[in-house]
């Protein structure tokens, strides 16, 4: 059984040597490819004029809905645990940041 394709829809790109890592990102981005990129290269990649997320409003966005839902200990709430799936083993076909918030007793 062969099976289809799936598109590319987010890439992440981290890397410490960036050359062309520009012209890569725009490659993407132009096969409507999401970057979501971290530190010094999405701030390069932002000054070439390209739309980048970094990574780390995506983690920070975790703290930000357990606070809002008072799971975060600084909310009055009693803490959260964050489960992260990961790899054909996690049941992943796909390799994405994916993240299970529980809070209340477990």
């Amino acid at each position: 059984m062969t099976e289809t394709p799936r598109p590319i829809r987010r890439a992440l790109i981290s890397v410490s040597a960036k050359q062309g890592i520009v012209d890569f990102a725009r490659s993407l981005h132009q096969h409507g490819v999401e970057l979501l990129s971290t530190g010094g290269t999405a701030k390069l990649i932002a000054e070439a004029g390209l739309p980048v997320a970094e990574i780390a409003d995506y983690t920070r966005a975790i703290g930000e809905v357990c606070r809002s839902t008072g799971a975060a200990g600084s909310s009055g709430g009693e803490g959260y645990r964050l489960i992260s799936n990961a790899g054909a083993s996690g049941v992943q076909e796909v390799p994405h940041l994916h993240v299970h918030v529980l809070g209340g007793r477990v």
